[in-house]
């Protein structure tokens, strides 16, 4: 029995320093609340009545992307969390794809936030937002 015990302190000590570590590593962006409405009915929103990604620009780390997955709705910070916040950091939108135009060119999967295969040794996924649907209005918070 205390065995049993002293793996399992051990294996939560160990998986607490891990994530530390990430955690720490993922830090470039500023943790900012969200609360942003979009009404599926306004003209600038109407890509999203279909599937695709749309760039949003907010007071938050320069701006959102909104995916419309085909299933439902996701939504991510437009800044590379893989990088200090600089101007270039903002995604660019093309299809599900969102780049960074710094020279390093992140690339990121616009579906599930992570980096696509041409980034292989990028530690840190998007910052995902919660994201409710209300008819034609979409609720993106965290």
């Amino acid at each position: 029995m205390r065995l049993l015990i002293a793996v399992l302190c051990l294996f939560t000590l160990t998986n607490c320093s891990n994530d530390s570590m990430n955690n720490n590593e993922c830090q470039f962006l500023l943790d900012l609340g969200i609360n942003e409405t979009i009404n599926l009915s306004f003209p600038q929103f109407g890509a999203l009545t279909s599937p695709g990604a749309l760039y949003v620009p907010s007071a938050q780390n320069r701006g959102i992307i909104v995916v419309n997955t085909g299933t439902g709705f996701t939504a991510f910070d437009a800044a590379d969390p893989n990088r200090v916040f600089e101007e270039c950091s903002i995604l660019r939108v093309s299809g599900f794809i969102g780049t960074s135009g710094c020279e390093d060119g992140n690339e990121f999967e616009l579906i599930n936030g992570t980096p696509t295969a041409k980034n292989p040794d990028l530690r840190c996924p998007l910052i995902r937002y919660r994201v409710e649907q209300n008819g034609n209005t979409l609720l993106i918070f965290n």
